[in-house]
């Protein structure tokens, strides 16, 4: 339960039994930042004559991929 008189800074996604699951703000400007560091650093250095558009692509999955193995 929130704090009385706090505001949640978050996205409800459900609830498991009676504990409710919030997805934090934060964790899109994370997403953003590692997608942006990937892609413009890592892919482009290690992959130079890919299409941009397919490296974001696996940057994106790849992030997704991150992501989904924090829970």
């Amino acid at each position: 339960m929130p704090v009385k008189g706090r505001a949640v800074a978050a996205i409800k996604l459900g609830e498991i039994y009676v504990i409710p699951l919030f997805l934090d703000y934060t964790w899109f400007i994370i997403f953003a930042l590692i997608v942006w560091t990937m892609g413009a650093f890592a892919m482009l250095a290690e992959f130079p004559h890919q299409p941009t558009f397919t490296l974001e692509l696996i940057v994106v999955v790849l992030s997704a991929l991150l992501y989904s193995d924090q829970s």
